[in-house]
């Protein structure tokens, strides 16, 4: 253990340390998170202000959050749309899968290896109920939003929804 000479005492002491964290504390935005994803090592950064109802990107791209279960037929079957959209946006739309249900680690990868899923997943507990804290609720998978890149929701389709509809509401944030 170091030992430090000092003529402060204690309770100085303790009240230096306290400003200095206050400072600290101060230099970070509490609207802002970091997110891990299962299949892109940088993860993800977003920041939600839940009074202008808005969830941006560290990014400033349009995106879609895409709502998905382990379980859940129709959420597989939404998926290879998801992809396909996922690779034909690609650098001007981010795709972010939202999986809930999960079944750990390595059966999340496994999912999403059986399913050929590229774009970023997030399946931590916390995250999940991050954004569906941010969308206002999510009754049901799959559900897809899609935010413009002012981070304002823009379009929602609920249950599998054809690849074109999904695709129209891109183009609109486009």
């Amino acid at each position: 253990m170091i030992k430090f000479k000092t003529t402060l005492k204690k309770s100085q002491l303790f009240i230096f340390f306290m400003l200095f964290g206050a400072m600290l504390a101060g230099c970070v935005d509490p609207l802002s998170r970091h997110h891990i994803a299962l299949n892109d090592e940088k993860g993800i950064d977003t920041r939600f202000d839940p009074k202008q109802k808005q969830l941006k990107l560290a990014s400033d791209e349009p995106f879609v959050l895409f709502f998905y279960d382990t379980d859940c037929g129709a959420c597989k079957a939404q998926i290879p749309d998801i992809e396909a959209l996922s690779h034909e946006y690609a650098g001007r739309v981010k795709f972010i899968g939202i999986l809930g249900g999960t079944q750990g680690f390595d059966k999340d990868m496994k999912l999403l290896k059986e399913h050929n899923v590229s774009f970023i997943t997030i399946s931590d507990p916390v995250s999940v109920q991050y954004f569906d804290t941010a969308v206002g609720g999510v009754n049901g998978v799959p559900v897809t939003f899609i935010f413009n890149k002012n981070g304002e929701q823009a379009g929602k389709t609920l249950g599998y929804t054809p690849r074109a509809a999904i695709n129209k509401k891109i183009l609109s944030v486009l």
